[in-house]
């Protein structure tokens, strides 16, 4: 799973924080941050590096010890009045909660798109090489163990994660639909062209394309996602999550970032690329750096599509 990636190198993050914006107070990081159009997350330095490739006119800035970048996706058009913030967060629930409270705490952005790779499930029909856009998130290991071994949810328990407009939140949070469909109908499209182009080896092809797929199209989902923070290692492990929950991906941060978006009433766009089926731990068999890459260059075409840009596959 993402955990499984470096957050950083001994050379990585020297590199990417010279000249950076160092020890940001709240005033100076809500200056910095007015007028910030959409914000582009994502948990570990191999995940962000397609959205930090995007940016143009980059301004480097670090809040405590995360390097963000703000600047624009397109450099014409009507995408290119509307700056973007590009965030690392850190990988698991708090880290991300973190970078989100910290930014939305200064702003008000559009949207937050946060994307990063994940475990399939393949009784949802989901493969490696595909894409997740999620639609819910569930945290999947908060609540209690009962005294017979029966896990207990938040609901079960009958205390509340939130409370969002006089409505108790358990375990499972919305992401914004409208969004999702928006998101989950432009990748299919982008995937369906990009495999009607196409007329080279499998090992040749890029872009959105799920390259294990015989149909680009099939390869783009839309469901649940559940969070853990112990990702799961066993088929017994991945049966118990299917039948409590049927989602389609386990990720580390999604719960925590649907969580503390819909707190502060800014929508959210998750995208996951799937790297491994959720099941017996076997680390040969993972597609981390593709998975990244996909999902980091589908978050690029959903956010110029909602700045008003045509996306190119």
């Amino acid at each position: 799973m993402e955990g499984e990636i470096p957050i950083g190198s001994n050379r990585d993050l020297p590199d990417l924080r010279r000249s950076a914006r160092c020890d940001l107070g709240a005033q100076e990081l809500n200056e910095l941050l007015r007028g910030v159009g959409l914000v582009l997350a994502a948990p570990t330095l191999p995940e962000i590096a397609p959205l930090r490739a995007a940016l143009r006119d980059a301004e480097s800035l670090e809040v405590a010890g995360k390097p963000w970048w703000l600047g624009h996706l397109a450099s014409r058009g009507a995408g290119a009045a509307a700056r973007v913030l590009v965030a690392l967060t850190g990988y698991e629930k708090a880290n991300v909660a973190h970078a989100l409270t910290s930014v939305l705490q200064a702003g008000r952005p559009r949207a937050v798109i946060l994307s990063g790779v994940g475990g399939g499930f393949a009784q949802a029909g989901v493969d490696v090489g595909d894409l997740v856009v999620v639609e819910r998130e569930a945290y999947g290991d908060t609540g209690a163990w009962s005294a017979e071994g029966e896990w207990l949810s938040a609901e079960e328990l009958g205390l509340p994660l939130a409370e969002v407009a006089g409505r108790s939140m358990w375990n499972e949070f919305p992401l914004d639909a409208v969004l999702a469909r928006r998101a989950h109908d432009l990748l299919r499209k982008l995937a369906s062209e990009a495999e009607d182009r196409e007329a080279v080896p499998v090992e040749s092809r890029t872009g959105l394309r799920a390259e294990a797929r015989v149909d680009g199209s099939e390869g783009v989902h839309r469901g649940l996602g559940v969070t853990n923070s112990t990702a799961c290692g066993t088929a017994a492990g991945a049966e118990r999550l299917w039948k409590r929950w049927r989602p389609l991906v386990e990720s580390m941060e999604g719960a925590a970032a649907a969580h503390i978006c819909l707190l502060y009433g800014v929508p959210l766009v998750e995208l996951r690329g799937i790297s491994n089926l959720v099941g017996p731990r076997d680390r040969s068999s993972w597609q981390l750096e593709a998975a990244a890459e996909r999902s980091g260059r589908a978050a690029v075409a959903v956010a110029i599509d909602l700045l008003g840009e045509e996306p190119s596959a």
